[in-house]
């Protein structure tokens, strides 16, 4: 059984990923998240999962990010109904109506 007090560096930053994503999984969940549809999708098993028009996975968040610079970021493109942002800040995940954009080239 791994320590948490371990020598290893590789076994400590192991443990320190696995606590991360179960703490992400716990708010997406508490924010109302179907996370088995959630690694479903992103395993392909379920192939008849329609991908969503309005709903964004923002990932790679600089740790320092907040709900307020998601909106300002995506907040342009279209009107927000929710951003759900964990703790971890490990991803988010913000609900937009998109704004429909059309170019006329007469």
């Amino acid at each position: 059984m791994l320590e948490r007090e371990a020598d290893d560096l590789a076994v400590r930053i192991a443990l320190g990923e696995t606590q991360i994503v179960a703490d992400t999984k716990k708010s997406l969940s508490s924010a109302g998240v179907n996370i088995t549809a959630l690694e479903e999708f992103a395993s392909k098993k379920n192939d008849n999962s329609k991908r969503s028009n309005h709903v964004l996975l923002v990932k790679n968040l600089p740790y320092g990010s907040s709900e307020g610079d998601l909106a300002n970021m995506f907040g342009k493109f279209g009107s927000l109904e929710k951003i759900i942002l964990p703790p971890t800040k490990a991803l988010a995940l913000v609900c937009i109506r998109l704004y429909v954009y059309l170019i006329c080239t007469t």
